[in-house]
Parts: structure tokens; C-alpha cells; sequence
């Protein structure tokens, strides 16, 4: 009988044992769901403030393109106005150059009939 409760009392102990030793295992399990829970939590924090950030710098990616959209039509339109004002200079220029030339093939005409006047007057 003595034998009996000793036995009694080991196997007690053993489970006791595993008990504690099964509620450690839970604890630490909790312990690990908590802290993954933790993680996870602050894992998805910095996802969102990463995407805050992205989204930041997309939309100063945008305002940029945007100011240099506005930039460039500027530039085309100052480039388009430039060239319309040097395709009237080139129109102005080829006038001048037309109406000198008109003039000088009269004046050369006249020069022509000048001489042969003068040397008609010295032959006759």
C-alpha cells in the first residue's frame, strides 16, 4: 500500500509536471500570439505610413509634371510666336530685297540709257 501511494504520489508529481509544463506552453504561445499580433500591427503601421509616403511623393511627381507641362506649352507657344515673327521678318526681308532689286535693275536701265544717250551725242 505504501508502495501504491509512493507510485501515487510520482505519477502526481509527473503530472503535475506536465501540467506545468503545458501551461508554460500555452503562456509561451500566447506570449508568441501576442507578440506576433504586435508585429503584425506594427508591420502594418509602417506599410501604411511607407504608402502615406508614396502616395506623398506621387503626388509631388504629379505637381511637377504638371509644372513642367505648363512650362514646356509656355515654351511652345513663345517658340511658335517666334517663329511666325521671324517668318515676317523673312516675308519683310524678301520685300525689301524684291523692291531693291526692282530698283536697281531700274536705275540700271537708266544708267544704260544715259550712256547710250551720251555716246549717241558723241557719235552724231
Amino acid at each position: 500500500e505504501s508502495s501504491n501511494l509512493r507510485n501515487l504520489a510520482v505519477r502526481e508529481d509527473q503530472l503535475r509536471f506536465q501540467q506545468k509544463a503545458g501551461e508554460d506552453k500555452i503562456e509561451r504561445l500566447e506570449k508568441s500570439r501576442n507578440t506576433k499580433g504586435e508585429q503584425v500591427a506594427a508591420r502594418m503601421k509602417l506599410l501604411q505610413r511607407e504608402r502615406a509616403e508614396l502616395a506623398a511623393k506621387l503626388e509631388e511627381t504629379n505637381r511637377r509634371m504638371l509644372v513642367q507641362r505648363a512650362r514646356f506649352d509656355e515654351l511652345q507657344g513663345n517658340v511658335k510666336r517666334e517663329r511666325a515673327g521671324m517668318e515676317n521678318e523673312v516675308a519683310d526681308m524678301q520685300e525689301s530685297y524684291d523692291a531693291l532689286r526692282q530698283q536697281t535693275l531700274e536705275y540700271q536701265d537708266s544708267v544704260i540709257q544715259s550712256l547710250e544717250e551720251l555716246i549717241a551725242k558723241f557719235y552724231v
